[in-house]
């Protein structure tokens, strides 16, 4: 297992745009998603950062951000592989209040 970070921000409002952060920080287009468009007449520049927790890189990304003023959410998830999937035990509730340990070895 591994857990992963999902930054998001918005950078319409960051001089040189979001590659002003992300190219400093070291961070790609194989872990960054930016997506430009225009609502009610407004620029909008939303960008989704995937990291391993432990990468040295969102520090520098938060570092970047803060630098410029900008406000960022993030969201902390595990990521398994699939032998630890296939290995799982399920455990399945009922209606009824009754339990159900399936799966796994």
């Amino acid at each position: 297992m591994r857990t992963e970070v999902r930054i998001h921000f918005y950078a319409q409002h960051i001089p040189g745009g979001p590659q002003s952060v992300l190219g400093p920080a070291g961070i790609g287009p194989e872990a960054a998603v930016v997506r430009e468009y225009t609502l009610i007449g407004k620029r909008q520049v939303p960008v989704s950062v995937t990291l391993a927790e432990d990468n040295e890189r969102i520090q520098a990304l938060f570092d970047l951000l803060r630098k410029h003023g900008e406000d960022w959410s993030e969201h902390h998830a595990d990521r398994f592989t699939d032998d630890e999937l296939d290995n799982a035990r399920l455990l399945l509730m009922w209606p009824n209040g009754e339990c159900e340990i399936d799966g796994g070895i």
